[in-house]
This record gives C-alpha cells, sequence and structure tokens, in this order.
C-alpha cells in the first residue's frame, strides 16, 4: 500500500506530466474539435499503465477501452468521458479556459471537473496500485 508522500509526489506527477497537458486538449465534441487529440492521449495514458487498448471508432466520438489484469479475481471498472463543454463565453473566464492554473488553493481550467481531472486522477490511482 502506498504511503502518504509517495501518493502526494505520484499527484504532483500527475499534475504535471498527465493532466496539464490532458486539459490543453480543447476535446470540445460539440464543435468537432480536439476529440482525436484526446482520444490519442486517453490511449497513451493507458498504455503507460500497461494496459491493453483497444480504439472503437464506429459511431460518434471514439471509444477508447482500456483492460489491466489485476491480482484479484475481482473486476473494477471505469465508464468516462474525455470530452468538455464549449469555453465560451471567454469574457467569464479570468485565464485562458485551457491552461490549468490555480486560484486559491483550486486547480481552474477547462473539463478540470468534468471530467478531465476524475480521469487523471483514476489514471494516478492505478500508478499507485
Amino acid at each position: 500500500m502506498a504511503g502518504r508522500v509517495q501518493v502526494e509526489r505520484e499527484a504532483e506527477r500527475a499534475i504535471g506530466q498527465d493532466l496539464r497537458p490532458y486539459l490543453a486538449i480543447p476535446s470540445v465534441a460539440a464543435q468537432r474539435r480536439g476529440i482525436a487529440e484526446a482520444t490519442a492521449f486517453v490511449e497513451r495514458l493507458l498504455q503507460g499503465l500497461g494496459a491493453e487498448v483497444k480504439v472503437f471508432s464506429d459511431h460518434g466520438n471514439p471509444l477508447v477501452y482500456g483492460r489491466i489484469e489485476g491480482r484479484r479475481p475481482e473486476t473494477l471498472m471505469f465508464y468516462d468521458h474525455y470530452d468538455v463543454q464549449p469555453e465560451e463565453p471567454l469574457d467569464l473566464w479570468t485565464s485562458p479556459p485551457f491552461e490549468l492554473s490555480e486560484r486559491d488553493g483550486l486547480l481552474i481550467a477547462r473539463g478540470v471537473a468534468d471530467n478531465k481531472g476524475l480521469n487523471s486522477s483514476l489514471e494516478t490511482s492505478a500508478n499507485l496500485l
């Protein structure tokens, strides 16, 4: 089991190496922007965990499937999305929407809460298992 210091180091690494570049991808499905780039990014993240990865592009936005064989017989499944809502209206943003910033201890960027931040935290957790 990972200790607190190890978890904090992994979280810092994930924010810099995974979350920041992930949030920089403007994956706005409603405007058909950045979807291919986000798909490729998620595929690389899963491969970095040692996952068997398949991308299904049959209908609409691609589905990225990753499977990691565990040490136990139980199955743990995550289902998530990698697209975000459009960033408009731009005048309400105090920093560039696809650039991670910190304000009052909060991480700010389009998609940090819905849902790229969660994706990144799941990947970080898997790294620690």
